[in-house]
Formats: structure tokens, sequence, C-alpha cells
């Protein structure tokens, strides 16, 4: 499912459809992350994080830092 997401995001072109697969792509991962045994790629990589800076068009690691 994530990969599948990540490369329609790669073919978007457009601003607003990429914002709106983003926004669905955060939506159907919520009750899997808050899932306690899916929760520890989180730990990893923080996807969250990663759709929140493309949406608000900032770097990863400035949306990680103000997260702690």
């Amino acid at each position: 499912m994530f990969l599948r997401s990540l490369d329609a995001q790669i073919k978007l072109k457009d601003k607003g459809k990429k914002e709106a697969a983003l926004l669905a792509l955060q939506k159907e991962l919520k009750p899997i992350l808050n899932n306690p045994l899916e929760e520890r790629i989180l730990e990893y990589f923080d996807i969250n994080a990663w759709i929140e800076s493309k949406l608000t068009n900032r770097k990863l690691e400035e949306v990680l830092k103000e997260k702690k």
C-alpha cells in the first residue's frame, strides 16, 4: 500500500492532486501506525513526519525536530 501510494506521488504533477493523495495516504496509515505491532516502523522512519514535510513544503529534518 505505502509503496503504491509513494509511486503514485512521484508520478503526479498537479500540486492539488499530490496534496490530496498525501492526505489520503495519511488517513490510510493512521489506524495501521496506531497498532502497537506496526508502530515499530516509526522507530526507523517517521512516515507521518515525511507526509507533513511534503504537505507543508518543509525539510523532513525540520519537521522531525519540531516533533521532539
